[in-house]
């Protein structure tokens, strides 16, 4: 049974993370159809063995997920597409939990299994967006520039040095390397604040404007704020309309420049993969 539910969690997470580097989006069928198809599992496996605890179990850490990753969304982390996908997974580990699943996995259990899966993402999310953004640095012009720029302002280089200093600090009191990231962490970071300004944005005409796009730059004319750059629901219909009227009259310009972002579903991949082989990456790290 294992084989078969890590199998199926697999394909639906693999097609994801395909379909998101494609086309930067994560069909419906496929995020929607995770959380199904394993609801459904759980739900015939709760109805033969007279035990709720399947339907229970996948449905509660499923909503938790959604809920949580909802609240990112509305931080304007996420996107509608990845929220979908991360209750599919909950619903996922809410039947692997159920069924006694994790106990032929390497989990020493020192944390919750819900909480297993979020802590190998923040490992995951490091290399992998580490790897992404250089590859970005490498194909688009500006980016080592801006990073460089970025790099030698002040508040950063104080940051840069303070943590630098408090790694070496509780590596020789603790020993741990895991410290040892922490300036790598700050490094990586404003070079990705360098990749968001250089090379994830584009301009693209205004006819070629769709619903959910995010605006580089707030769009304004006459004193009215058309659309705000930190709006992290995107662009509705109306606003689209409005500003191709505004570009035809000449009254704003004809291209404009747009948010994208890093593909997010290789993580969620990456993160089920680390779980399966190892179970909590930290405590691998961390524990003897």
């Amino acid at each position: 049974m294992i084989e078969f539910v890590i199998g199926a969690a697999l394909f639906f997470l693999v097609a994801a993370s395909y379909y998101d580097l494609r086309t930067g989006e994560i069909p419906d069928r496929i995020s929607l159809g995770m959380a199904g198809f394993f609801l459904f599992i759980a739900l015939v496996s709760s109805v033969f063995s007279h035990n709720p605890s399947f339907i229970v179990n996948s449905a509660v850490i499923g909503a938790s997920y959604f809920i949580a990753a909802y609240l990112l969304l509305r931080l304007g982390q996420w996107g509608g597409g990845d929220v979908k996908l991360f209750a599919g997974i909950g619903c996922l580990l809410g039947y692997m939990n159920a069924a006694g699943l994790f106990g032929a996995l390497a989990h020493k259990g020192i944390i919750p299994y819900y909480l297993v899966y979020p802590v190998n993402m923040g490992f995951a999310a490091i290399p992998y967006a580490a790897v992404y953004a250089l590859v970005l640095g490498f194909i688009t012009p500006g980016v080592f520039s801006r990073f460089a720029k970025e790099a030698v302002k002040p508040q950063y280089l104080v940051l840069l040095a303070a943590s630098t200093a408090l790694s070496v600090f509780f590596f020789a009191r603790f020993g741990q390397c895991l410290f040892l990231v922490i300036p790598a962490y700050i490094v990586l970071s404003i070079y990705l604040k360098a990749v968001e300004k250089v090379a994830l944005q584009k301009t693209i005409n205004v006819d070629a404007l769709s619903i959910g796009d995010v605006p580089a730059q707030d769009i304004k004319t006459d004193g009215e704020l058309i659309a705000k750059k930190n709006d992290i629901e995107g662009l509705e219909s109306g606003q689209i309309e409005q500003i191709r009227k505004l570009a035809a009259d000449g009254k704003i310009p004809q291209e404009i420049q747009i948010k994208w972002g890093i593909k997010f579903a290789p993580i969620f991949l990456l993160a089920f993969v680390a779980m399966i082989l190892v179970g909590n990456v930290l405590e691998v790290m961390v524990v003897p």
